[in-house]
């Protein structure tokens, strides 16, 4: 074989290796490329492999695949999303607007009713957008920042070589996080 041939014959080699899948081996390139009449030698596909970088060719396909697939799925959540807080935005527009007209013409909804649309309106709004849609998820998130901020806190009053200002640091920021979570708790997360 000329060396004109090799280069084209090892990328066609490589792609038998790539599509193989996870359970290849150079064995199976082989063993493939002697199925449909391309004669090679195990020992010629390893030379392959180690001049041509296979390894790493392969690794930076599946990678580009990887953030390639990583970027439609972060879209079509982002559009699902989109479509879902309209939809619980419209539900609450329906039923502020509509809920008089329709009771004018004789369909019987009361306030229960109403609300029951509304809230469920918001609900979906608020998942759709990550926001908690409970009081307990509410708390939960609350909690859960003023968890991390008071680890935080712990961190910077420990590189402080003195015990009293250890101690004064970490009551001090302690009690910060602590306000900012009752603050949280009945005014609504600080953004």
């Amino acid at each position: 074989m000329s060396n004109r041939q090799a280069p084209a014959k090892a990328e066609m080699l490589f792609l038998v290796y790539a599509l193989l899948g996870a359970s290849r081996t150079l064995k199976m390139v082989s063993d493939r490329a002697g199925l449909v009449g391309v004669e090679v030698s195990a020992s010629t596909v390893e030379r392959y492999s180690r001049k041509y970088n296979w390894a790493d060719r392969l690794a930076g396909l599946d990678a580009e695949a990887g953030a390639k697939a990583q970027q439609a799925l972060v879209r079509t959540v982002a559009d699902m999303n989109e479509g879902q807080a309209v939809a619980g935005h419209a539900f609450q527009a329906w039923a502020m607007e509509n809920a008089a007209a329709l009771r004018a013409k004789g369909v019987l909804l009361d306030v229960k009713d109403i609300v029951a649309v509304y809230n469920a309106g918001t609900a979906s709004e608020r998942n759709a957008l990550g926001e908690p849609t409970s009081r307990t998820e509410h708390t939960i998130v609350s909690i859960n920042a003023m968890v991390a901020e008071i680890g935080v806190v712990f961190l910077r009053a420990n590189d402080l070589a003195d015990a009293h200002d250890r101690a004064r640091e970490y009551a001090e920021g302690a009690d910060a996080a602590l306000r900012q979570l009752g603050t949280e708790l009945t005014d609504g997360p600080q953004r």
